[in-house]
């Protein structure tokens, strides 16, 4: 069989690819006929040194290797794809992790669908399970030449379409009925990056937030965007968006033990979220009934707009009961402290959590008021990075006065927790105290 496919009439190849690549794939029809692992070294060298569409190429050459280690060809006795590569990792151009990456491409795209798109358009139409389902949208990327962006959109909105679907037809619970789906996904699980100690897991179907909090551009989670940590461009820019793929029943979730929780929506804020499709992020924690969510906004009337279930925590944060410093700081563009504390009082939910962080200078009798009144399951508290405006300017309590707060609370039976920063700046002037002394 030849390697190279039927080459569509709309396409031609030669006017795309240059000498080195022309050569090459004429290599790969001859390597059928004199397939050694020396042969294969040395394509998978040449062709990664700048050849135009390597990717298609060395990912069909490792098809060949398997289906060489399948057959029991000689000179490839090998039980497995993975004892090949312990022997010849060394000497590859590539990492083994991308080794699947370039098989399934070779696999699923003719080289001339491959010289129309480009690597990262085609990973990200390989999370597209059905044939049919993907096709389709290889068609249309190459018609309408669609960005990456565009088509994780295209691939987002059939989701969607299907959850939406599946809710229509749920029974009263509200369970989502999709059980069979036709999309695999890559999954984003933050485990090393927990907001909160107690966290399991962060899981964002939906991200971003428009609140342009200063300490979150500075040192929190629009910071990490800007380093450009995800392939979503959306993600990256912070921009409030949805991930449908990650409310299919194949996207797992962790398990929560005691006092563990999976807190989702973690990086962004539900209140940019629509309502529907903060119901099917909601049917999706229902197929969870034996696990813990927390779902934290700073704009708590949102939660008013469904019915959480049992297992969620609901959340906000209250940096301070001081409207006027909060405004005349431009903290944020969310709802000043007093009226998140008032919404939240409204919200008709037994499990809540308050976060008093970053901690803005406050009235001790008022926030202990505040904490009583809304009566959470927990209460975390913490300060900003000591390289923040919120540090520099004198905008935080003294530290004194902010154990004073967690003793109080502790006192009254909450359960309070601080945050890592916090504790070790508490640390670090206990130490100063004890060398002074």
């Amino acid at each position: 069989m030849n390697l190279i496919n039927s080459t569509p009439a709309a396409i031609d190849l030669t006017s795309i690819l240059d000498d080195m690549s022309s050569s090459l794939l004429k290599e790969l029809t001859q390597l059928e006929g004199d397939l050694t692992n020396e042969n294969v070294i040395t394509f998978l060298k040449t062709a990664s040194s700048g050849a135009m569409l390597y990717n298609w190429m060395i990912g069909r050459v490792l098809v060949k290797v398997e289906e060489a280690i399948s057959s029991n060809t000689p000179g490839f006795n090998y039980n497995s794809m993975s004892e090949w590569f312990d022997d010849f990792e060394d000497e590859l151009p590539f990492k083994r992790s991308a080794a699947k990456q370039y098989k399934d491409i070779a696999k699923s795209f003719t080289i001339e669908q491959f010289s129309c798109i480009n690597y990262t358009k085609a990973k990200t139409i390989l999370k597209v399970k059905d044939e049919q389902e993907r096709t389709a949208i290889l068609a249309k990327t190459i018609e309408e030449n669609l960005s990456t962006s565009e088509i994780q959109e295209e691939i987002n909105n059939n989701i969607k379409a299907k959850l939406l679907a599946a809710h229509n037809t749920s029974d009263d619970n509200g369970i989502n009925l999709l059980q069979d789906s036709d999309v695999l996904v890559e999954e984003e699980k933050s485990k090393n990056e927990n907001m909160y100690g107690l966290s399991a897991q962060q899981w964002n179907p939906f991200r971003g937030c428009n609140f342009d909090c200063i300490y979150c551009m500075e040192s929190s989670f629009q910071s990490f965007g800007d380093r450009r940590l995800y392939d979503c461009k959306k993600c990256n820019n912070y921009e409030p968006h949805e991930h449908p793929e990650r409310l299919l029943p194949e996207y797992e979730l962790e398990d929560t033990p005691y006092m563990k929780f999976i807190f989702t929506c973690s990086s962004g804020d539900i209140s940019f979220c629509s309502t529907e499709f903060l119901q099917l992020i909601i049917n999706r924690i229902k197929q969870e009934p034996d696990k813990n969510f927390l779902i934290q906004s700073k704009n708590p009337d949102t939660f008013n707009r469904v019915r959480f279930p049992k297992n969620v925590i609901l959340g906000t944060t209250i940096e301070t009961n001081r409207d006027v410093l909060y405004r005349e700081n431009n903290i944020s563009k969310a709802p000043v402290p007093s009226k998140r504390y008032e919404d939240f009082l409204n919200v008709n939910h037994y499990q809540k959590m308050v976060t008093l962080e970053p901690l803005l200078d406050f009235d001790l009798d008022v926030m202990i008021e505040w904490i009583c009144n809304i009566n959470p399951l927990f209460v975390w508290i913490g300060t900003d990075d000591t390289s923040s405006s919120i540090y520099k300017n004198k905008l935080e309590p003294s530290i004194d006065k902010i154990i004073q707060l967690y003793v109080e609370l502790g006192i009254r039976g909450y359960a309070v927790m601080l945050k890592d920063k916090l504790i070790k700046r508490i640390h670090n002037i206990e130490s100063n105290h004890e060398a002074i002394d």
